[in-house]
């Protein structure tokens, strides 16, 4: 036991020392550049691995800073390559033999009505107040978007994707694998939320069709639905909870496998489970019900979980979760 510990403390004095050199033996600058590309241009990024961070500005200029990082090297050997079209800016990190041990993180300003692609291999993107149409992925990070009135695609393999006041000319495209997605207060024509593994949530949104899936997580739609509107709502594990604001009519049509349907609102239901089931056994659902002149669509489908329909404020926003 004696020599175990010796070797244990002796070991600490040694990888000690060897840690803190590996943090300090980190080279970084910042490379700065501008480009007038007008008041409704466009940026194509990419980066292999760091964060992205886009912020819609006044004026016809991109400014670019990039940190380049390298741990056990100089930070010079990373290059920003930049191509520029009239209108256009391309930008693109080489990190040559860097590549297992370098990161850099962008800080980037563009004019506010700029069109803009961005992509990260791993790291998080965000974008606040840009104007332009947005199609945004990473492979392994965050996405995140503020104050964003033309978004066109949003897609992360490894990561959460938050979209808060935004919009989108037709229809929005949000997937994730494993992460959740949450969308507040959105005007579009659609909407389209898909994860393997995580929560969907959607509030705040007045659309004319809707397709939520997951299949392993809870779904949350809140919001108006249109007379001539579609909503899919599907989990295959998970709860599916709809706040539905305003008095437009709607058929609904539930099926849940091994749980309830609870509502608030007075469906004319249509079919019933079968009452000749013991209570306590599972059993499949197929439940369908219309609401006012049935004029929106509604298909919800778990196969475990309980679907839920509630009347929702005005706004469209999720109730205020209630204090235990």
């Amino acid at each position: 036991m004696t020599d175990r510990l010796l070797c244990f403390v002796f070991a600490l004095s040694v990888l000690g020392p060897v840690q803190a050199l590996a943090q300090d033996d980190r080279s970084s600058d910042m490379v700065e550049r501008t480009f007038n590309v007008g008041a409704k241009g466009a940026l194509d990024i990419s980066n292999l691995s760091g964060n992205i961070m886009i912020t819609g500005v006044p004026g016809e200029e991109i400014r670019v800073k990039a940190e380049r990082q390298v741990w056990g090297d100089d930070a010079k050997g990373i290059t920003i390559d930049a191509s520029t079209t009239p209108g256009r800016v391309e930008v693109r990190t080489l990190f040559g033999k860097h590549k297992n041990k370098a990161e850099v993180d962008y800080t980037v300003e563009v004019p506010f009505e700029t069109s803009v692609t961005a992509h990260s291999l791993s790291g998080d993107i965000k974008v606040v107040k840009v104007r332009g149409d947005l199609q945004l992925d990473t492979t392994n990070g965050n996405i995140e978007t503020m104050g964003t009135p033309r978004l066109v695609r949003l897609k992360s393999f490894s990561g959460n994707v938050v979209v808060t006041d935004a919009g989108a000319a037709d229809v929005l495209s949000a997937s994730t694998v494993s992460g959740d997605l949450m969308v507040k207060s959105l005007k579009a024509r659609g909407v389209d939320m898909v994860t393997v593994s995580g929560d969907l949530t959607l509030s705040g949104a007045w659309c004319e069709r809707a397709q939520l899936r997951t299949v392993n997580g809870d779904v949350t739609f809140s919001g108006g639905v249109v007379r001539g509107g579609r909503y899919e709502f599907n989990s295959h594990s998970g709860d599916i909870s709809l706040y539905l604001a305003g008095n437009q009519g709607f058929e609904l049509s539930a099926t849940t496998f091994s749980g309830e349907l609870h509502t608030e609102l007075p469906l004319k239901m249509v079919t019933r489970p079968d009452p000749g089931i013991p209570e306590g056994v599972p059993h499949s659902q197929d439940i369908r019900g219309t609401f006012g002149d049935g004029g929106a669509l509604l298909l919800v489908k778990t196969f475990s979980g309980d679907v839920s329909l509630s009347k929702g404020d005005a706004r469209g926003s999720l109730p205020t979760p209630k204090k235990q």
